[in-house]
C-alpha cells in the first residue's frame, strides 16, 4: 500500500511542473460483480451490488488529441450470491454470501480526446493496480425441515485475512483492464462512465477463480 501512495503522490508532483496537466477529484459510484468459479462448490446466482468510491485525478495533456489520465482512488467491489438446495428426506438449504472489498486504485487511462461545441468528449483504456485496504464476507444459512421449521445462522470473516485466522483468504493485490468514456464542461466539472474487468486472481485457492468487475459512473471536477 505505501508503494501505491508513493506512486500517486510522485505523480502529483511530477504534475506540478508539468504545464499541460489538470488536477481534480472525483466522487464514483460502483456497481460490481464478479466472475467466479468454484469447482466442488453449489450451483448459484449472482447480484450486482453498489459500493461508493472517490479520490484525486490527474490528467496529462500530451498534444490536442492525446491525454494520459491517473490519479489515487477508493473504490468499493463486491458481489452478492445465493443457492438453494434441496435434499429429499431431509430439507432445504439455502445459502447467501455477500462480498465487500475496499481498495485503493491507481489506474492508467489513454485516453483520445475531442473538443465539441460543450467541451471536450473522451475515450480511454489502460491497466489499474488495486491495493486491499479491508474488506468483509458474510455467509448466512437457512434450514428448512419438511415439517417447515426453520433454522438459521450467519457469520462474518475479514476478507483478507488468511483462512487460518478465521478470514476468507482473498489476495490484497489485484491488477486488470478499465475503459471509460465521458465530457468535461469548459468550467472544469466532468462525468464519465467505466468499466473494469480484473485481470488477476485474488482466491488463495489455484482450483478456484475470482475476478472483480464493474460499472463505474464518477462525476468530478478539475481545479486547473
Amino acid at each position: 500500500m505505501k508503494k501505491m501512495i508513493l506512486m500517486a503522490g510522485g505523480l502529483l508532483i511530477a504534475a506540478v511542473g508539468f504545464s499541460q496537466v489538470s488536477l481534480g477529484v472525483q466522487a464514483t459510484g460502483s456497481l460490481s460483480t464478479a466472475k467466479m468459479e468454484f469447482p466442488d462448490g453449489p450451483d448459484f446466482k449472482k447480484k450486482a451490488v453498489f459500493g461508493p468510491g472517490g479520490g484525486f485525478v490527474a490528467q496529462f495533456a500530451v498534444n490536442e488529441n492525446f491525454a494520459l489520465r491517473s490519479g489515487l482512488a477508493f473504490l468499493q467491489n463486491g458481489v452478492k450470491i445465493t443457492s438453494t438446495e434441496i435434499q429429499d428426506g431431509i430439507g432445504e438449504f439455502e445459502l447467501e454470501a455477500k462480498t465487500k472489498l475496499n481498495y485503493l486504485q491507481i489506474p492508467v487511462y489513454a485516453l483520445y480526446t475531442k473538443e465539441v461545441s460543450l467541451g471536450e468528449v473522451y475515450l480511454g483504456a489502460g491497466p489499474y493496480a488495486n491495493y486491499g485496504v479491508s474488506g468483509k464476507s458474510k455467509l448466512s444459512y437457512t434450514y428448512t425441515d419438511e415439517n417447515g421449521d426453520k433454522a438459521s445462522d450467519s457469520e462474518e470473516s475479514d476478507a483478507f485475512a488468511k483462512e487460518e485466522d478465521g478470514g476468507t483468504g482473498f489476495k490484497r493485490f489485484d491488477w486488470g483492464a478499465g475503459a471509460i468514456a465521458g465530457v468535461r464542461l469548459p468550467n472544469g466539472i466532468f462525468a464519465q462512465i467505466g468499466y473494469q474487468y480484473s485481470i488477476g486472481n485474488i482466491s488463495n485457492d489455484d482450483a478456484s477463480k475470482y475476478h472483480n468487475q464493474g460499472l463505474q459512473l464518477s462525476v468530478g471536477y478539475f481545479f486547473k
